[in-house]
Parts: structure tokens; sequence; C-alpha cells
């Protein structure tokens, strides 16, 4: 969710009037939570409330959406392998 919102709440969009570039601060902080959504998406984790461990359908959307935003906006700032890797994760 924090990726979903930093997007918005910085107006990030390839539709924006200027492209950012791939060594913006906003590229960089996104990209290491992305990052670490690669890595760990298929493991188990707490749910929402913190009670209960395992595989949870609203963890695996709400990363999943992390993700397609994720890859549109790398694609955005020029990193097609980046964009790739987000989409097949």
């Amino acid at each position: 969710m924090r990726i979903a919102n930093y997007l918005a709440e910085n107006e990030c969009s390839v539709e924006g009037p200027s492209v950012p570039d791939r060594d913006c601060d906003t590229w960089n902080a996104i990209k290491t939570d992305l990052n670490y959504v690669v890595d760990c998406w298929s493991k188990n984790s707490y749910d929402v409330w913190e009670e209960s461990w395992g595989k949870h359908y609203f963890n695996a959307m709400v990363q999943r959406r992390a993700l397609m935003e994720g890859s549109k906006f790398a694609l955005s700032v020029g990193d097609r392998e980046r964009s790739i890797l987000y989409q097949v994760s």
C-alpha cells in the first residue's frame, strides 16, 4: 500500500507533464520496496491485523497492485528490465 500511496501522493504517473529520470529519489525509494516485494511475495506473512500467520488474499492483492503500478513507473523512467521483472513476479 505504501508504494501505491507514494505514487499517488507525489502525483507520479506516466501521463504526467514531466517524466522523472532513473536517478530520482522517488524511483529509488519505490524500487527498494518493490524489490522486497519481488523477493517476499510468495512467503507467509501476517494478516493486516497481525493476528494470523500464513498466506492472505488481501496481502497478495496489495502486493500485486504495487508490482503492476511499479512496473508502469519503471517503464516511465526507462528501466525496462525492472518493469518486466515486476510484471512477471
